[in-house]
């Protein structure tokens, strides 16, 4: 998690997630089907986006200020 205003790290986590692929309909050595791998894919991003969104902790508050216009960068040469 960052700090907003100073980009300052408040919090590190590692998350890995693994699961082994395996389709009992099949033997060891014949190929997984497109549909069955991306339905395992599928099931992996949800469990992390539903550990990741039930894990976030509110912490700080952000305060809004006057809109304001920030100029462009020149562009590199």
């Amino acid at each position: 998690m960052l700090n907003p205003r100073t980009l300052e790290v408040l919090d590190r986590q590692k998350v890995f997630d693994s699961k082994k692929t395996y389709d009992p309909k099949l033997g060891p050595r014949q190929k997984i089907s497109d549909e069955f791998l991306a339905a395992q894919i599928a099931g992996v991003i949800e469990a992390s986006v539903e550990r990741a969104a039930g894990d976030t902790v509110p912490r700080g508050h952000v305060e809004s200020g006057p809109v304001r216009e920030v100029p462009p960068e020149p562009p590199p040469r």
